[in-house]
């Protein structure tokens, strides 16, 4: 196969500041090069940059206002030069290979424009965790290792040409949002090349459900808030019904649950779709705040 030469760099959604993203940086620290660069996505209030210990390579920190992630990955997607761009969470750690399978990824022409990663779940043990890792990547999880994993798009993988190639070239006109909900599985699903490697990340949701639905809602409703300019409002309620009622039932297809796994997932799905609902007519109220303080600790 043709090889192709690139360069990537690493960003890390932080709303509750760098130190909740230490383990992480530590497993990153263990596989990168010095040459890499790794930006830290965060409020200028939670950071602990100072308290941060020395790494091999060099930490970036980007200071936002808000505590909204996807204007976070706006930002720093428009503001980037970099031919590849790779999304983390500071709640996620990083497989041994992850590094080495992103550089073979990346370096092979025959990679799509996006990718996403394989999930492992790292607090399987429980009901809480296993509902909402099931839910947000029940499409994705690395024991299945499904041909071309569900966009899960707070944890992706990015070309930028490729987005820039279907908003007409001209990146002023990405809008807050649509990097996430339009543009990363659009690409993804219409990739005709069946090349993947095996990047995987290992989620951590140290929640229970009451906790969990918290995070579902408050994200879906500033989903909703985003797609209000980016989903025509004709085939909004088609699109809804799709992601969230159909949701639990794409999920039990391929995986078996119990019956108190199945109920936590409808549960789930009636709590996004009222989120997103309420996004979309009534804004984000404080779905950004509420988000990052159900963001758990590794």
């Amino acid at each position: 196969m043709a090889k192709v030469n690139a360069s990537y760099e690493i960003f890390i959604t932080a709303p509750n500041g760098c130190g909740s993203a230490l383990e992480l940086l530590r497993s990153l620290d263990a596989q990168l090069d010095e040459n890499i660069a790794v930006t830290v996505l965060e409020n200028r209030v939670n950071c602990a940059e100072n308290h941060l210990p020395r790494f091999g390579f060099s930490v970036c920190h980007s200071f936002y206002l808000s505590l909204e992630e996807a204007a976070m990955r706006h930002h720093s997607f428009v503001n980037s030069n970099t031919e590849w761009l790779v999304y983390l969470e500071d709640h996620v750690l990083i497989s041994n290979n992850f590094i080495q399978e992103l550089k073979r990824y990346i370096s092979n022409a025959e990679a799509a424009g996006a990718a996403t990663f394989y999930g492992l779940n790292g607090t399987p043990n429980s009901l809480g965790s296993r509902s909402l890792f099931s839910w947000v990547w029940g499409m994705a999880g690395s024991e299945r290792y499904p041909d071309k994993p569900e966009p899960v798009c707070s944890a992706f993988l990015v070309k930028r040409i490729s987005v820039l190639g279907l908003i007409k070239g001209d990146v002023a006109n990405l809008r807050v949002g649509e990097l996430e909900t339009k543009l990363i599985p659009r690409i993804v699903g219409e990739s005709k090349t069946d090349f993947m490697t095996f990047m995987e990340i290992m989620h951590f949701e140290y929640v229970g459900i009451r906790v969990g639905a918290s995070a579902i809602y408050s994200n879906s409703r500033i989903m909703g808030h985003l797609e209000r300019r980016l989903t025509p409002w004709r085939i909004w309620l088609f699109h809804m019904a799709s992601r969230y009622l159909l949701r639990p039932w794409r999920i039990q297809r391929i995986e078996s649950k119990t019956l108190a796994e199945n109920a936590c997932l409808y549960f789930l799905a009636f709590v996004g779709l009222s989120g997103v609902v309420m996004g979309r007519f009534f804004g984000i109220g404080k779905a950004d705040i509420n988000l990052a303080n159900a963001h758990p600790k590794i």
